[in-house]
């Protein structure tokens, strides 16, 4: 049963009663220990897992993209596959010295709250120990953009000539930020934005795992809903599963319809009242230029991954194709100005559309 109140999308699970709530957080229970169980990065894991079968590693990784993609799964992922005992296709076994004693192999910080030059000698001074199990020990610097100029300008000393074992891992949202210098040094791995799809097959997944039932509707706005943020999105089933109600902003956004109107007040009024929906301006951005792509392709007859009721929305929708083209055009620069982040997706559908008008 749906409803709507006070802004807030329901959706109720008469199931709800029998739901019993552990204390783990399912966002980390089902963090991929895996390679197989990571979805969507194709490219990445599999030049990743090429250099941990062939052990040909560098001493440096970036891994760049939006929040909640992966970045310091995949990396921490890595790190535990290079330095696992009994490797399973690539993937670490969870069971080994190495494996159980990871944690103390590899050193996590925040860059955002030990950004100083003080706070990276600190970590250069740990690479000289010994690994305390397996060959490597690791240097994880999460939100490595908030790391100060003086600072990064001491890290790029260790990166040049780091001690033997030794693997510096970066991850970052806003990779415009990085100096040049720091990402000549490293291998860089820009991780992919997930798709919708890819979300709702995960949430089904934790659902059958955690043996609760569910509408396949309740998963879905969820997985739209939910910025592209797969950690987002687990935290909102959460809710889901604790009430039985799908309790998020519902954001299907009329600008679409509006652009078919073709009055610049409403899309004026429309794109200033951004605010009272999105707490982002890029995540309000995001969300034009996802609806744009959908009518773009739909209405070009390229592949498109989406319900009979998406489809028959924008297959009704009467907006000029050649306009809704250079609207998309408009919104995936102001994003990527915004952002710093490429999705590398969009320009790819950016470049088909240009090629085409070249016919």
């Amino acid at each position: 049963m749906r409803r709507k109140n006070n802004g807030i999308y329901y959706i109720s699970n008469n199931n709800s009663n029998n739901i019993r709530w552990g204390n783990m957080d399912l966002a980390i229970k089902y963090r991929p220990s895996k390679w197989d169980e990571v979805k969507g990065q194709d490219i990445t894991t599999k030049a990743l897992l090429s250099q941990i079968k062939t052990k040909n590693v560098s001493n440096a990784y970036l891994f760049t993209g939006k929040s909640g993609t992966g970045k310091t799964t995949i990396a921490r992922l890595f790190f535990k596959s290079l330095n696992c005992e009994k490797l399973s296709n690539g993937s670490p076994c969870n069971k080994c010295n190495s494996c159980l004693n990871n944690k103390y192999s590899l050193i996590e910080v925040d860059g955002a709250s030990n950004r100083g030059i003080d706070d990276v000698r600190a970590l250069q001074e740990k690479t000289h120990y010994t690994a305390f199990s397996g060959k490597y020990t690791g240097i994880l610097i999460d939100e490595l953009q908030s790391v100060t100029k003086q600072a990064f300008n001491s890290l790029l000393k260790s990166i040049e000539d780091p001690p033997k074992n030794v693997i510096w891992l970066f991850c970052t949202t806003e990779e415009y930020k990085i100096p040049k210098t720091i990402k000549s040094r490293c291998q860089i791995y820009r991780i992919k934005t997930l798709r919708w799809l890819d979300i709702f097959a995960r949430l089904k997944y934790i659902c059958a795992e955690e043996k609760k039932k569910y509408e396949e509707s309740a998963l879905w706005e969820i997985a739209k809903n939910s910025n592209n943020n797969l950690r987002e999105s687990i935290h909102n089933l959460e809710k889901y599963f604790a009430s039985g109600q799908v309790l998020i902003e519902k954001k299907e956004s009329p600008f679409l319809t509006i652009l078919s109107l073709e009055d610049i007040q409403e899309l004026y009024k429309f794109m200033f009242s951004w605010e009272k929906n999105y707490s982002e301006f890029s995540v309000f951005l995001n969300r034009l230029k996802i609806e744009l792509i959908n009518y773009i392709k739909i209405k070009n007859n390229l592949s498109v991954q989406l319900n009979q009721y998406q489809k028959e929305y924008y297959n009704n929708l009467s907006i000029n194709l050649n306009f809704a083209e250079k609207v998309f055009n408009i919104i995936i620069e102001i994003e990527n100005k915004i952002s710093g982040v490429y999705d590398y997706s969009s320009l790819l559908l950016k470049s088909v559309l240009d090629i085409k008008n070249l016919y």
